[in-house]
């Protein structure tokens, strides 16, 4: 899995693999985010097409006059998209679920499983912040 995180227009960046990613990850990653804000997009899902080899994954949020873009790659496409958001809402600490209101208040797509309460990606996007989820004296 690859992470990359960036604010647009700046040299600000950081790379984190996670468990020697693909060559493939390493890319998307940055494709993603580059594509959503090249066209304005709070999601990459806005213009995903994967036979045009485009996905999601990466998300946007803009606060306090800063643009963040967290994009990842290497799992499924619904599970890049939550480790985005969730990393998203501990880089602003906020809670998953603002940050999704975020971005579809801003015109991105989500992954339509975020709002089943029987999928599993569910209690991430929708639970506490995460800094509340981690039990005490951990």
């Amino acid at each position: 899995m690859q992470i990359y995180i960036r604010e647009p227009d700046t040299r600000n960046l950081i790379f984190a693999p996670i468990f020697n990613p693909t060559c493939a990850a390493q890319a998307f990653s940055v494709e993603k985010a580059v594509r959503s804000h090249l066209l304005g997009d709070f999601s990459s899902q806005n213009s995903a097409n994967p036979e045009k080899m485009q996905f999601a994954g990466s998300v946007t949020v803009y606060l306090v006059g800063v643009y963040i873009q967290v994009s990842s790659s290497g799992l499924l496409t619904p599970e890049d998209v939550a480790i985005s958001v969730m990393l998203q809402a501990r880089i602003w600490q906020l809670s998953p679920a603002h940050i999704c209101e975020h971005i579809q208040k801003n015109g991105g797509l989500l992954p339509e499983c975020f709002d089943d309460g029987n999928h599993y990606l569910y209690p991430l996007v929708h639970g506490l912040r995460i800094q509340d989820a981690v039990p005490p004296n951990s």
